[in-house]
C-alpha cells in the first residue's frame, strides 16, 4: 500500500490556511486568536479558526489495481464575536480550502470539496458571547503515479530477495 502521511496532509492545509493571514490553530485556538489580553470581553477579538482532523479509510483503487484510494474528511471550527465574523471568516477559509490539493505522503488529492456547511452557532459560555461555524471537508485522494510505481519495485525487490 502506498504510504499516507495524514499528519504531513493536516500540516500542509494549516499551513495553506494561515498564508492568507488567517488566525489558524491546530485542534486548538491559536495564540494570536480570540481576546488579545486572553480574558474574554477585554481588548480586542481576533477571529479565528482551528483545524481537526478526522477518519480515513480506504478502498480497492480504481486508478491502481492492487493499491488503495483513500477518502478522508477533516473539519474546521471558526470563531468570531458575531454572527457575521464568523460566517465571513468560515467563507473564507472554505474559499482557499476548496482551491488547493495538498498531497499525503504518496497520496495526491483528487477531490476536496467542502461537504457540511456547518450552522452558526451561538455559544454562551462567556461573556460577551462567541459564535462558531463547524464546516467538515472531504477528501478523495489516489495514490501518487510515482509511489506505485515505487510500490512495485519495493514488491518485486522483496519478491526477489524472498526466492
Amino acid at each position: 500500500m502506498a504510504y499516507f502521511d495524514r499528519d504531513a496532509f493536516i500540516n500542509e492545509v494549516l499551513d495553506l490556511i494561515k498564508t492568507t493571514g488567517i488566525m489558524a490553530g491546530d485542534h486548538i485556538a491559536p495564540k494570536e486568536g480570540g481576546w488579545s489580553s486572553g480574558q474574554p470581553g477585554k481588548g480586542t477579538y481576533v477571529g479565528y479558526t482551528a483545524l481537526f482532523s478526522g477518519n480515513a479509510n480506504f478502498t480497492a483503487s480504481v486508478f491502481c489495481p492492487g493499491d488503495y484510494d483513500c477518502q478522508m474528511q477533516f473539519s474546521t471550527r471558526t470563531f468570531g464575536t458575531t454572527r457575521k465574523q464568523a460566517d465571513d471568516l468560515a467563507r473564507l477559509v472554505r474559499s482557499v480550502l476548496v482551491a488547493v490539493k495538498p498531497d499525503a505522503g504518496e497520496y495526491r488529492t483528487n477531490l476536496l470539496y467542502c461537504s457540511q456547511i456547518g450552522a452558526n452557532e451561538r455559544m454562551d459560555d462567556t461573556e460577551p458571547k462567541r459564535w462558531r461555524v463547524v464546516d467538515t471537508y472531504s477528501v478523495s485522494m489516489v495514490p501518487s503515479v510515482p509511489a506505485r510505481s515505487d510500490a512495485l519495485k519495493r514488491k518485486n525487490d522483496q519478491e526477489a530477495f524472498t526466492l
